[in-house]
């Protein structure tokens, strides 16, 4: 970005006052505060959003030396010689900056779109055109309205080729991000069910996704998908390559029917750039095998993993460094690098990386190659071990001297760090649960677009949030407009607050260990006279004890909490004490199902009495709160000062409702083990209870009931998925293991990935065979059980 604030006035109109105050050099943009590092050179955009309002930062930006600001709302305190630039949409004027950026440089853009496979397929085109081009992509999954126009910010004069991937939700979001990229390569992976609820149909979507081609001179698109009508007729269309057109050039493995279509797509797309078919079958061979995402995994020795060693850029880098640094529960930090990929890479360059890692507070600097340690100006308190390249990192590194840290991987493709990542991961079994981070993240901010601005959300996360883990979303929590955390136990609690977790955390369990309560700032419910009574005895000998106090009142369940024929009693106890109700609160027996409408509604008017005629004996009055997930949005009026959202976090809506407003979190999966031929007459597994009618090819898969898969799934109940197929379970779920019948899939191998359930193939189907919920499935995931962070 090479910017001047004069251009930014041509560009937008002139600052607040009409008057340019400073014409200083800009060659950053940012739109969080937290990752500026070179104020001066810098305009900060204060964008307007879900999660958070970024004019609230203006300052802490202005206090990092930045002199330039676009906002849609003046700033309430004066900055002194800084150029403000107000706008009536700063989403609007990032991208015009953006348009205006990439007009400057004007590489071969190739703009890729799709349901599924974007971000695969870019990642894979932007290695092999690298051999021969220089080559800059989208980082991550930047593909939004934002994420395009940050994207294009990155070309620079060098670059000959730009791939940008694009993404939409709703209708009429396309035309501005073609405006922007102005694509001569189109490039179509697949159209699947993805953000289907913002489109009438299949072909409206299709025909919206189409509109950021409409003036390619070549467009890649798979066959077998029918072309729209918008589609320019002076466009060249070039199907994708079929199997067996380019199957010399494919590798012996190909991992499923999805696996095939982006190496096909990538392939088409590679055959546009005078490669050769030996040149394009040596890039495909390399091509990486693991997730093209950044991984989050539990490591060795207490020790945190972010994987992000697929590939080695600096714009990459400086993302994923801001990744490493909001996990502030790890005090120590490391992060691992390889030399790049590129051999041209600028002395400005190796500065810029210099100054970058100068600035942070590392443990320590792990590099691995020649040409970094030589070329980078590192300050003497930076700690450094070098290798030469992952042998020599394998048989000299000492795995005892990594303790309690978090740990990033970063390198380019040919040093294979993925390998330093696999010893430093944790060891568990065959199996894994992968947790989307940004599908997490959209729930959350869906469930807080759509409550009051003036009730707060409770996040529950008793059970190791439902199976997730709890330790890895810590940052979450502190991160994501969440008021109030409630767990089960008070020993989560104590985790949590070690962990470094500052907000408001509520103990719905809590034991009589009051010292450690009040120690920790904790927050807890009282339901039984039982445990009243403790509290007031161990008040009576400290009395300056004064925990905020949830009380449960019982309105139909039945389970814990206060009779509206007890309340007397109970606020009398109260009184006495001196105790303070800092929130009432109940539980909807069947809030999410319309059938039982009648009685949720009984239990609110109840709930509703029973809280006035506390607060008529109280002197102040109290929060409440009794909407959970399923209840929140279909009795909104009853949102109070607190929502308590749990599963709904996760992707899974009870009510069914709003299930096309959520992302899936859970992808729970496990390999195969070994492979056989099994005889007709034969039995499978423990019981001799499921005997084989014809000959069988079976698949034996490290998965059982000790890794949470359901017993009672068994001999036909239920059936783990390979691409489109369904692989029924056939005999009896064992304690680690499980058979399944892969008669009709012939392509399965020993090591292949099946899945029990993920965004596709839905938790809600295993837990009807089950005879459960989605909650008990998830809860019953074990400890075992690897948990993969997909950030």
């Amino acid at each position: 970005m090479n910017f001047t604030s004069h251009d930014i006035n041509n560009i937008l109109g002139s600052p607040i006052d009409d008057k340019l105050l400073k014409n200083s050099k800009i060659s950053e943009l940012y739109i969080d505060s937290r990752k500026i590092n070179n104020g001066p050179s810098s305009i900060f955009v204060a964008l307007t959003g879900n999660k958070t309002d970024g004019h609230l930062f203006v300052s802490d930006a202005y206090g990092r030396g930045v002199r330039n600001f676009i906002v849609e709302k003046k700033p309430v305190e004066p900055l002194d010689d800084a150029n403000i630039y107000l706008v009536t949409d700063a989403v609007y004027a990032l991208q015009e900056v953006a348009k205006i950026h990439r007009e400057k440089y004007n590489p071969e853009v190739i703009a890729i779109t799709g349901s599924n496979g974007k971000t695969t397929v870019k990642e894979w085109l932007a290695q092999c055109l690298s051999e021969k081009y220089n080559v800059i992509k989208s980082p991550g999954s930047y593909n939004s309205q934002i994420g395009v126009a940050l994207s294009l910010l990155m070309i620079k004069p060098e670059h000959e080729i730009a791939i940008i991937e694009a993404g939409i939700s709703k209708a009429n979001e396309m035309d501005r991000l073609e405006t922007l990229i102005q694509p001569k390569i189109g490039v179509m992976t697949n159209l699947g069910d993805a953000h289907q609820g913002g489109f009438q149909n299949e072909v409206r979507k299709l025909e919206e996704k189409a509109k950021l081609f409409k003036n390619c001179k070549q467009l890649v698109w798979p066959s077998e998908l029918e072309l729209p009508q918008n589609i320019n007729k002076q466009t060249e269309i070039i199907e994708r390559f079929k199997q067996e057109e380019v199957s010399e050039l494919l590798p012996e493995r190909v991992k499923g029917h999805i696996h095939l279509e982006n190496l096909l797509t990538t392939i088409t797309v590679i055959n546009l750039f005078e490669f050769t078919r030996p040149e394009i079958k040596q890039c495909i061979s390399t091509l990486p095998q693991i997730p093209m995402r950044m991984n989050i995994r539990d490591g060795i020795n207490g020790c945190m993993i972010i994987d992000d060693s697929y590939t080695f850029d600096l714009q990459a880098l400086q993302l994923a460094i801001h990744q490493l640094f909001e996990h502030k529960n790890y005090k120590k930090k490391t992060i691992i690098l390889s030399d790049f990929d590129e051999q041209n890479v600028s002395v400005d360059q190796y500065n810029n990386l210099s100054s970058q890692l100068n600035q942070l507070d590392l443990h320590k600097l792990i590099l691995v190659g020649e040409d970094l340690l030589k070329k980078l100006s590192l300050d003497d308190n930076i700690k450094i071990d070098s290798y030469i390249d992952i042998k020599d990192f394998i048989q000299r590194s000492i795995l005892s001297g990594f303790q309690d840290e978090a740990i990033l991987i970063k390198g380019a493709r040919r040093f294979s760090l993925e390998r330093i990542s696999r010893i430093l991961t944790a060891r568990k079994n065959n199996t894994v649960i992968e947790i989307n981070l940004e599908a997490l993240r959209n729930n959350i901010a869906f469930y807080r677009k759509s409550i009051d601005p003036s009730c707060g959300l409770m996040a529950v996360v008793k059970a190791s949030a439902y199976g997730t883990g709890s330790k890895q979303l810590i940052n979450i929590y502190e991160q994501e407009p969440i008021d109030c955390i409630a767990v089960a136990i008070l020993d989560e609690a104590i985790e949590m607050r070690k962990l470094g977790l500052k907000k408001p955390i509520l103990v719905f369990n809590p034991p009589t260990d009051f010292e450690l309560i009040e120690q920790n700032d904790i927050e807890i419910e009282l339901s039984n006279f039982s445990y009243l009574k403790s509290l007031i005895h161990y008040k009576k000998h400290h009395s300056n004890f004064s925990p905020k106090i949830h009380l449960k009142l019982d309105t139909g369940m039945h389970r814990l909490g206060f009779m509206e024929s007890e309340l007397d009693e109970l606020l009398h106890l109260i009184k006495e004490s001196g105790l303070k109700v800092h929130a009432l609160f109940s539980h909807l027996v069947a809030g999410e199902e319309s059938d039982h409408d009648s009685f949720t509604k009984n239990q609110l008017q109840v709930f509703d009495l029973m809280y006035d005629k506390i607060c008529n004996y109280l002197v102040v009055k109290p929060k409440r709160h009794i909407l959970n997930t399923g209840g929140s949005l279909r009795f909104s009026e009853y949102q109070y000062d607190y929502v308590r959202l749990g599963l709904g976090m996760y992707g899974i809506d009870p009510s069914g409702h709003f299930q096309t407003e959520l992302e899936k979190v859970h992808s729970f999966k496990s390999r195969v083990i070994q492979i056989k031929e099994v005889p007709k007459g034969s039995t499978i597994g423990y019981g001799n209870d499921f005997t084989i009618q014809e000959n069988k090819k079976i698949a034996i898969v490290g998965i059982g009931y000790a890794d949470g898969l359901p017993r009672i799934l068994s001999n036909g109940k239920f059936s783990f998925a390979f691409g489109p197929e369904r692989l029924p379970i056939i005999g009896n779920v064992c304690m680690d293991l499980t058979m399944v019948d892969i008669s009709h899939v012939p392509e399965i191998e020993e090591g292949d990935e099946l899945v029990v359930f993920d965004h596709e193939h839905s938790i809600e189907n295993m837990a009807k065979a089950a005879e459960t919920i989605p909650y008990e499935i998830l809860t019953r995931v074990a400890p075992r059980v690897k948990r993969l962070y997909i950030q």
